[in-house]
């Protein structure tokens, strides 16, 4: 697992195609939650933000790929950290896009 605040700024765009967080158009299930099999550490980091977070989601590698339009649209952004995080996932995955995921949550 791998837990960081890598992204510096506010994309508001990639927020609502992520889990339609200040925008409309996600194509995903919209706060589809921690999944019960998350690791402990991601589980407590979740817990810790108490009630300044929200719209807890995952996705998977190849929901994340699957609209190429809108896939590309978001690599480069933040100096490449939205590439670094779909190469790792990429890296992770294999040839097994439908078993890794990023969990993810907003703050308040």
């Amino acid at each position: 697992w791998h837990s960081s605040a890598c992204y510096d700024g506010r994309h508001y765009d990639l927020f609502a195609w992520l889990n339609d967080v200040r925008g409309k158009g996600c194509p995903f299930d919209v706060n589809n939650g921690i999944p019960d099999d998350v690791s402990p550490e991601i589980k407590d980091e979740a817990e810790g933000w108490g009630t300044d977070g929200h719209s807890y989601a995952h996705r998977y590698l190849n929901e994340l790929t699957e609209d190429n339009r809108q896939y590309q649209d978001f690599r480069g952004y933040s100096n490449g950290d939205w590439d670094w995080t779909i190469d790792r996932l990429e890296e992770l995955a294999k040839d097994r896009p439908d078993e890794v995921r990023i969990v993810f949550w907003f703050d308040n």
